[in-house]
């Protein structure tokens, strides 16, 4: 799911259904923070 999309809400909801939420693209320090932040399970971003 694009991260630009992403709320605590959402997460939270998605946590409730017993399901998992990974993000793209992150590729900045401030976007990780602000994910992890909202309980964001994983990321992908374009730095290998």
């Amino acid at each position: 799911m694009n991260h630009k999309s992403v709320n605590p809400e959402l997460v939270k909801r998605v946590h409730d259904n017993g399901l998992k939420v990974h993000v793209f693209t992150l590729n900045t320090k401030g976007e990780v923070k602000k994910m992890k932040k909202m309980g964001v399970d994983g990321g992908f971003n374009n730095n290998p």
